[in-house]
């Protein structure tokens, strides 16, 4: 449809269709558009400047239903739209519009938010190149291509697959009433429902392919129960076979003892976790004990009393003290398996922490570099602040609504009227950002400046938004 085009008039948004000159009117279903208001039709206006001609159509406070449709979609979404549009082509028919004229394309059938009605175009154009519509297959490809929200029962989808599978003629009077006891929660009336099959015929159950909803289709039909005489045949009763299953015992293992110390024969008994241990073992009980030797060596030299070696061996010397003397360190929470080394000490943690003059460094850096608390780079997390009160309302979806319509916006304004109740959408795609205008009544501003409907704005850290009187910025971080 490239000759449609998007034009903002005051409160009103419309889209215009731009007649080509070997485009001929067909006069009557302009007039019946015009001078009607058909429910379920786009009003229209009809304007001639010098030789162009236009049809106008009111979109305001209205979204395509593809739009409408782009998220999770509830039974009241789903079912109002199906039946405007049903209800629509049955008016336009009593106003002697040919469906033909309508464009069934969900970019061009526009929806409310509010109420979730449907609104379709009339494109009074003859001779113009316009397929046949299945109307089943066009409702059948709608139920097929959304995704229910599965918070609700989803019984009347199955319902309606089951009626646009079974019947082979569609009726669209019947549709309607289907959908419209549907929103009711009535019971489909009989009148209704699609032919019996033959009695010889086997029912057909269509079952859903959709994984959106459960995989069955619920058969709507009722017939009445047929009566078979002289039918006295029993139906053994099968039960199904025992099977022996063999009981899953554990195999016992005999588990190595540990005793503490190798005996031979045994290397195979031992886990290699074991055989270090000993091996450990024999370290600490054959490691000798050096003498000190050399600038670096603190210790002591090993007393011939058991006393004496005991305290060098787990206490050291500072150097400028008497030999006697030995200082006993601060208490340290001892760590299970860690061997001691006999080596020259590096300069413990523990002196440093005495000096109360210097400033602690946190995780071990250098006195000339900046702390970063946690570790974490800065991110990129884009949001809207609400000048009024100072909120934070972060963009978390690749398309994310402004409006007052809490069923549908995914930030909802309510303290304020002059906002539409789709109003905008912020627009997340290859690492950019956009704002478009929704066809709001009071409009979209950037940086002071109104902006076109329907048409993208890119936008920055920084940029000013606002929604008809109510005041956001834009921020990355």
């Amino acid at each position: 449809m490239k000759n449609f085009t998007f034009e903002t008039q005051g409160a009103n948004t419309y889209l215009v269709y731009e007649i080509s000159d070997n485009e001929n009117i067909d006069t009557l279903s302009l007039g019946m558009i015009t001078h009607n208001k058909i429910s379920g039709i786009l009003p229209v206006v009809y304007t001639q400047m010098d030789n162009n001609k236009y049809l106008k159509y009111n979109i305001s406070s209205k979204i395509p239903v593809k739009q409408f449709f782009s998220s999770v979609v509830s039974k009241k979404r789903l079912l109002g739209v199906l039946y405007s549009i049903a209800n629509g082509i049955l008016a336009a028919e009593e106003y002697m519009i040919e469906p033909s004229s309508l464009i069934f394309d969900l970019e061009y059938i526009y929806a409310d938010v509010s109420t979730c009605e449907a609104y379709m175009i009339c494109l009074p154009i003859l001779d113009k190149d316009v397929d046949f519509v299945d109307l089943g297959l066009f409702f059948k490809n709608i139920v097929f291509s959304i995704q229910f929200d599965q918070t609700e029962n989803c019984d009347y989808v199955a319902k309606l697959i089951s009626y646009l599978n079974s019947n082979s003629v569609f009726s669209l009077v019947d549709f309607k009433q289907i959908l419209f006891d549907l929103m009711n929660n009535n019971i489909p009336r009989k009148n209704v429902m699609p032919m019996q099959p033959a009695e010889n015929e086997p029912k057909q159950i269509v079952r859903a392919q959709n994984s959106g909803i459960n995989s069955y289709a619920q058969d709507l039909r009722k017939p009445e129960p047929v009566v078979t005489q002289n039918n006295n045949f029993t139906v053994p009763k099968t039960s199904p076979p025992k099977v022996n299953i063999p009981e899953n015992k554990p195999n016992k293992v005999n588990k190595p003892v540990n005793v503490g110390f190798e005996i031979p024969g045994m290397n195979n008994g031992m886990t290699a976790f074991q055989k270090k241990e000993n091996e450990k073992g024999k370290v600490k009980a054959e490691k000798p004990k050096k003498e000190g030797k050399g600038l670096f060596s603190f210790f002591t030299k090993k007393s011939k009393n058991s006393d004496d070696a005991k305290i060098a061996e787990n206490n050291f010397s500072i150097p400028s003290q008497e030999q006697g003397y030995v200082q006993q360190p601060f208490p340290v929470q001892s760590q299970p398996n860690v061997q001691k080394v006999v080596s020259a000490p590096p300069v413990s943690q523990q002196e440093s922490k005495l000096n109360f003059g210097e400033t602690t460094v946190l995780s071990g850096l250098k006195l000339d570099e900046t702390v970063v608390l946690g570790g974490e780079s800065l991110t990129v997390k884009p949001y809207i602040l609400r000048i009024k009160n100072n909120e934070k309302i972060y963009i978390d979806k690749p398309v994310f609504r402004i409006g007052k319509e809490r069923s549908f916006v995914d930030y909802y304004i309510s303290d304020n009227p002059a906002v539409s109740r789709s109003h905008a959408n912020i627009i997340i795609r290859d690492n950019n950002y956009f704002v478009v205008d929704t066809n709001s009544k009071n409009h979209t501003y950037v940086d002071g400046v109104m902006i076109q409907s329907n048409i993208e704005i890119k936008i920055e850290h920084g940029t000013k938004l606002r929604f008809a009187n109510e005041e956001f910025e834009f921020r990355l971080y």
